[in-house]
């Protein structure tokens, strides 16, 4: 699909201002300028709307047009279009048909250039139906007019040949990916690429669908690239989906293994998103989460085979809760989502890396906020990250700053990164070591990534920042204390942990320490923090980290 191919002038598309940038609809019969829509105006068939557009065998919605190929389409496995898009023919079609070029690397193209024939078939040729499922109102008579050239690139369209019934005269759409009839390909034409709602098919037969459920921690979620890798490798063609939270879609979204990211909203219940999730046809559901939503989540999805991952052995639970005893990992985090892919595809399979992928913007995000502090990311720059989400997880912040006075003396750049939540933290260490930046809260997640990746080395507690560095390479000094160190490798990287008795005492961290004393964290001095660093500081680059 080209942009202007077989399509009318632009006098039929106008923006409402008080509708959504996505919403569109006609001007007043004989007048000029957007009107409001009433509401038999909305009824999705055309017979509901018999008065407002008398010719019923016009499509519903007016939309881009393509020719009806004699062989007719088809759709491979993979969700693609195969079949003849030849140009259109006679008078002004003949004139647009010269700029009209067909789908690029599909059969469709290949079939255009042997010159196939057209056939009209009930109301006349194949509609592309292009209207977002999410518009202010429930369905509008777009009368797409013109999809603009500076903004289409051309495209490999993944959808679903459908044929509306009686109703609707016959009149074959083309509905997004494998979505069932009615699903209208999403968002305005200008956004149609940036938003992946025509993706690129660069597979070969798509042989299943496998729908990853993990929504949270930051952590957690850079922790399963090893197994997503490893399904990669032993499902090349499958098609992997992946569920996560919508402020978190931006660490998966440039991952290479993952072929389309579907993001839970802020406020979006459960059966709107199952909604949205099964209109992916998922063949298996592969749940990395394992927790009340994504349990509930597979309730709705029926008659799709499930693999959860087991997170730990239950008898580990209730005593260490309990703080009756201590948590001693049996086998690394991310192996156990190793497992579970193992499980999926039946057989043992070789671990994956630890990687985390940085988007286009990531480093130039960074780099913007460095030089707006005062720093200079070409030259040597230590990260600090003092904060986590539980108190028993983070050293003191006064010890971080020690660590900033030492690596300014040696010349050194100093950055502290925090959420806003951990302002203060990061205030107490500049406080603490004057010359070092307070960058909390100045960094969104791709601005993280990127300043992570500009480090020579960082320094961290138990967190999700942490993980992102060992997943970027970069030489990283993290602190145990309430959590267990031996579930993750750090091999040539640096973990200090004070195996106190009492230690680790959690799976996640607590509030506070149970037994009063905090041991597991105060026993780690400022000089054994140093002597750890100082090696890290001309380490490099490390080698990625297996599963």
């Amino acid at each position: 699909m080209v942009a202007g191919a077989g399509i009318p002038r632009a006098r039929h598309v106008w923006l409402h201002g008080r509708l959504d940038a996505r919403d569109l609809q006609l001007p007043p019969p004989g007048g000029t300028g957007p009107r409001p829509f009433a509401t038999r105006e909305q009824r999705a068939r055309p017979r509901g709307r018999g008065r407002v557009r008398r010719d019923p065998r016009r499509s519903h919605p007016a939309v881009l047009r393509q020719p009806e190929p004699v062989t007719g389409p088809g759709l491979d496995q993979q969700g693609d279009v195969r079949g003849t898009v030849p140009p259109s023919r006679g008078g002004r079609r003949r004139r647009q048909g010269r700029a009209a070029t067909s789908v690029a690397g599909t059969r469709a193209h290949r079939s255009a250039q042997r010159g196939g024939q057209g056939v009209s078939d009930g109301a006349g040729d194949r509609q592309l139906a292009l209207r977002s499922p999410h518009a202010a109102v429930p369905q509008l008579d777009e009368g797409h007019a013109v999809v603009p050239a500076a903004t289409l690139r051309t495209l490999l369209l993944r959808a679903l040949v459908g044929v509306d019934g009686a109703d609707g005269r016959r009149i074959a759409r083309l509905y997004r990916g494998a979505a069932r009839a009615r699903r209208y390909v999403p968002h305005p034409p200008a956004q149609l690429p940036q938003a992946r709602a025509l993706p690129t098919a660069g597979r070969g037969r798509v042989t299943q669908t496998v729908l990853v459920l993990r929504f949270s921690a930051l952590g957690d979620v850079v922790l399963t690239t090893p197994a997503i890798g490893a399904l990669r490798q032993a499902w090349p063609e499958a098609r992997i989906v992946y569920a996560i939270k919508e402020r978190l879609a931006h660490l998966v979204e440039h991952n290479p293994d993952v072929d389309d990211v579907i993001a839970l909203r802020d406020g979006e219940g459960p059966l709107s998103y199952a909604r949205r999730l099964r209109a992916v046809q998922p063949t298996v559901v592969l749940d990395l989460h394992a927790k009340i939503r994504s349990r509930i989540l597979r309730a709705l999805l029926p008659g799709v085979r499930k693999v959860v991952w087991h997170k730990r052995d239950f008898r580990d639970t209730l005593p260490v809760k309990l703080a009756l005893r201590p948590y001693h990992a049996s086998m690394l985090f991310a192996d156990r989502y190793h497992a579970a892919v193992e499980e999926l595809v039946g057989r043992p399979l070789p671990k994956g890396k630890l990687q985390y992928f940085l988007g286009p913007e990531d480093l130039a995000v960074a780099d913007g906020v460095l030089r707006k502090a005062g720093l200079d990311p070409s030259l040597p720059l230590v990260g600090l990250s003092p904060g986590a989400n539980w108190a028993t997880k983070r050293w003191p912040a006064e010890r971080f700053a020690g660590l900033a006075r030492r690596a300014l003396e040696r010349g050194l750049q100093v950055a502290v990164q925090g959420s806003v939540a951990e302002a203060q933290l990061a205030q107490t260490v500049v406080r603490g070591a004057p010359g070092a930046v307070d960058l909390s809260g100045k960094l969104d997640l791709r601005g993280l990534g990127g300043f992570i990746a500009r480090c020579t080395a960082f320094v961290a507690n138990d967190s999700g920042p942490t993980h992102m560095a060992r997943a970027l390479g970069v030489p990283t000094l993290a602190f145990f204390g309430s959590t267990d160190p031996t579930m993750f490798d750090f091999h040539g990287h640096e973990v200090l942990f004070a195996k106190v008795p009492c230690a680790p005492c959690s799976f996640f961290g607590r509030r506070r320490c149970p037994r009063g004393h905090f041991r597991c964290m105060l026993d780690l001095g400022e000089e054994r923090a140093w002597a750890a660093l100082l090696p890290l500081l001309s380490a490099g680059r490390l080698p990625l980290l297996s599963a």
